[in-house]
Formats: structure tokens, sequence, C-alpha cells
């Protein structure tokens, strides 16, 4: 492998690490705006690997008023764009 191989392979694994970092925030946040409790990292993890991350919230967005449903579509709507920026590091169309 080379070097410059090497080194834009451990761009992409440092940047899918920090876009995980940040969704795990973003999880953590819309947990706490649900249940009024911080969450543990073990919930947090649960909650990402299960896909309950995105079912959960759901609750929130059925409860709350048009102002947090329109921030939630911007938000799903960056992750979007964040997905499709990096879609082409991995060789994935």
């Amino acid at each position: 492998m080379t070097r410059a191989a090497a080194s834009g392979r451990r761009y992409a694994w440092d940047l899918r690490a920090k876009l995980q970092a940040e969704y795990k925030e973003v999880v953590e946040r819309r947990y706490f705006a649900v249940t009024g409790q911080a969450a543990d990292e073990q919930t947090l993890d649960h909650l990402i690997q299960t896909g309950e991350s995105e079912t959960i919230f759901s609750k929130a967005i059925m409860e709350q008023g048009r102002g947090q449903i329109l921030d939630t579509v911007a938000e799903i709507a960056e992750r979007h764009e964040a997905g499709a920026y990096i879609r082409p590091l991995f060789g994935s169309t």
C-alpha cells in the first residue's frame, strides 16, 4: 500500500469515527429531550446498534409542535448530505 493510499484510508476512518461520535451526541441529546434523563453509554450504544435511536424519537416528534419537526427534518437532511459526501470515500454508490 502506498503512503498516499494509507493516508487516505486513515483519513476516511478518522472521518467515520468523527461522524459516529457526532451521531452519538445527537442521540444523547434526543434521548434527554424525550425522557428528561441523561443516558449512560450502554443505553446510547444499545439505541444506536438496534436502530431504536431513530424510532424512539418519533414519539417526540408526535408530541412536539411544528418547530421540533422542522429541526428534526433539518438534522436528517444534514446527515443525509454528510453520508452523500463520505460515500465515495468508501467506494459505495
